[in-house]
């Protein structure tokens, strides 16, 4: 379906031309078609798109490039966003060789591993075990001021006891 205001019939006429001229380049060698694999940031699925560039015949310091999706098909919906092991270790407040430990052990499930053997965390595991360590830590500082409490009151009971001797000042 054409934008609205074109003419069909030129449209196609323009489609066949540009398709005449693209195979025309391809023939004689100045076309170069290559497909290119590109990987979005924290995405884990790669992206294929064919370029195709050419040296504009009708100017040499200009170039034709066409980018297009290597595929018809619908891309898939964005996955869950994926972390480095220093965006996760930043985020929970820990250093990264802790947090490939954590990895490795299974405490962060859904580790997955690129080409190159890095490993990628999903944003979403991270976030839940920074809420149990956040957890963890408020039940800790709870604790550690209950047996404070207690030990200076402790401290005050045995100072009392240790006083035998009322301190009173004289009179001049």
């Amino acid at each position: 379906m054409p934008p609205e205001g074109i003419d069909p019939a030129k449209l196609a006429n323009l489609q066949s031309y540009s398709r005449k001229l693209n195979e025309g380049l391809y023939k004689q060698g100045w076309m170069q078609v290559r497909t290119l694999r590109f990987r979005p940031k924290g995405e884990n699925i790669d992206r294929k798109f064919v370029v195709e560039s050419s040296l504009d015949p009708m100017d040499s310091s200009a170039v034709i490039l066409r980018v297009r999706p290597a595929t018809g098909a619908e891309l898939p919906e964005a996955g869950p966003k994926y972390l480095t092991t220093q965006q996760a270790a930043k985020i929970l407040n820990v250093s990264r060789p802790y947090v490939i430990g954590l990895a490795d052990d299974g405490t962060i499930k859904g580790v997955m591993r690129t080409d190159a053997n890095h490993r990628r965390i999903p944003e979403t595991e991270v976030l839940r075990l920074h809420e149990v360590m956040h957890q963890q830590m408020r039940l800790g500082i709870q604790e550690i001021e209950e047996l404070n409490g207690d030990l200076r009151q402790r401290e005050l009971d045995a100072a009392k006891q240790a006083v035998t001797r009322r301190w009173v000042a004289k009179a001049p």
